[in-house]
């Protein structure tokens, strides 16, 4: 980082390649500096984001998730019904609903439309169920 008279501080990626004589010996070094402010401040600014996108998702009591338009489940925010993220994640959503509710709830995804799901759930691998009632939205 360098301190400028006009812009105030600059972050800086430099190469330096020494430049030879004849003989192999270096007589110069070549340097190139590129100005990496605005990067490194836009990745700053994105990390601080997802900070707090996580941190809401993380502690909202609403379920937050991501599938495939095939229903693979990307991320989930919490435990969820039972599951731990990681019982979740890599397995297709549909494997936990009842095959009552599936034409329902597969449709509007398909179409990638929002929608109103009431449906019953498979809780955990004891067997019990959860009867959930949501809307479903597309993220964009």
């Amino acid at each position: 980082m360098i301190a400028t008279r006009h812009q105030g501080d600059c972050i800086l990626h430099t190469k330096k390649i020494p430049l030879r004589d004849a003989v192999g010996k270096p007589k110069y070094l070549l340097g190139i500096s590129e100005d990496i402010t605005d990067r490194k401040r836009a990745e700053a600014a994105l990390r601080e984001s997802e900070e707090r996108y996580r941190l809401m998702a993380e502690n909202s009591t609403d379920l937050i998730s991501r599938q495939t338009i095939d229903g693979v489940c990307l991320y989930v925010c919490r435990s969820l019904l039972g599951y731990e993220p990681e019982e979740i994640l890599g397995r297709s959503v549909y494997e936990f609903f009842y095959l009552r509710d599936l034409s329902a709830i597969k449709k509007p995804m398909i179409e990638l439309s929002s929608c109103q799901i009431d449906a019953q759930l498979h809780i955990g691998s004891d067997g019990k169920t959860a009867n959930i009632s949501g809307l479903k939205r597309r993220a964009r």
